[in-house]
């Protein structure tokens, strides 16, 4: 992977804290390479077998017990299923839960200091398809650690890595319950928006340029939760949009993931034409709390329903301080 100089976006005068993840999301991760989806399988002799989304074959003689992750979802999920004593180390994005905050930090988002990691001998290093790269996965299975890859741009992949974590710790029942109630809150939400008709909606991701999510796991949560994404169309995952052509969708609503209200004056002193959207006029921007919105792991459920209550009429400054408690300084996914 070619070498990318991306600096964080900023929404006013404060940073709009996606960091790495936003730099890896417009400028490529970790590729797909066959098979596209990961296998898992545990033997008689309790080895575990796996193959990841990059193709890379991975053996553990167990669950794993010394685990380095490189993604602040990763994390979340590892600590949620109540194995977090067994993290060794961890990315400067790593924020949640806040005992996170106590590992060494081996990895932004971008680099990897592969001699700490090395010093640490882990056993598995837990990565995602978008928050890595490709030349770090390759660098780790060059040097013989067990790095392990897997998605996370859709809600259906994110329960999917938390069982697929389940297994690589020992902890499949726990993953099990977790999903299932993931997928009892998702369902609720979709069947709640499925009664009324779709919210025109637009996302700010970062504002210089103007950037939004036209697929992916936060677009998909948006039209899960009754949104109808007025970027939809757009031929790349995060495209640029045109100023005017906001003018013209006119949207209902307006999400902003972001960690403070004061996103929304800064964002409007940069747009005064939108001081005629429906949605400005409505009062209808909402800031939703960054971590819940962005990472897809445990906290989905929040995040979804933070959206679907955007969507469907809450106050919004009541919304963020409902939701904006989760919020840790720092970010990313």
């Amino acid at each position: 992977m070619s070498t990318h100089t991306i600096t964080h976006p900023r929404i006013g005068g404060f940073h709009l804290l996606i960091g790495g993840m936003l730099a890896l999301l417009l400028a490529g991760g970790c590729n797909r390479r066959e098979p596209s989806t990961p296998s898992t399988r545990t033997d008689s002799t309790g080895a575990i077998r796996l193959t990841d989304v990059m193709g890379g074959r991975l053996v553990l003689n167990g669950p794993a017990q010394r685990v380095i992750s490189l993604a602040p979802n990763l994390t979340e999920i590892v600590y949620a299923l109540g194995a977090g004593e067994r993290l060794i180390g961890r990315t400067s994005f790593c924020n949640y839960p806040p005992e996170a905050l106590r590992l060494p930090p081996v990895a932004d988002m971008l680099s990897i200091n592969f001699e700490k990691i090395i010093g640490l001998k882990p056993d598995l290093i837990l990565m995602t398809q978008v928050g890595n790269t490709n030349g770090n996965y390759d660098k780790l299975r060059d040097l013989k650690l067990p790095a392990y890859v897997m998605r996370q741009d859709s809600v259906a992949h994110t329960l999917a890595t938390i069982d697929t974590i389940g297994i690589l710790l020992g902890k499949v029942t726990q993953a099990r319950q977790m999903t299932a109630e993931l997928r009892k809150t998702i369902d609720s939400i979709t069947r709640l928006a499925r009664q009324g008709e779709k919210v025109s909606t637009f996302i700010v991701i970062d504002k210089s340029p103007l950037i939004t999510a036209s697929r992916g796991f936060l677009a998909e949560e948006i039209e899960l939760a009754g949104g109808r994404n007025i970027a939809a169309g757009a031929t790349e995952n995060y495209p640029k949009y045109n100023r005017e052509e906001l003018l013209l969708q006119d949207p209902d609503v307006i999400l902003m993931p972001a960690t403070s209200w004061d996103a929304v004056p800064a964002l409007l002193a940069d747009y005064p034409e939108w001081k005629d959207l429906r949605a400005v006029k409505a009062n209808r921007i909402y800031i939703i709390p960054l971590d819940i919105a962005i990472r897809p792991g445990p906290r989905i459920g929040q995040g979804m329903k933070a959206i679907y209550e955007a969507l469907h009429g809450a106050e919004p400054k009541a919304l963020l301080k409902k939701y904006g408690a989760e919020i840790v300084p720092g970010s990313g996914m």
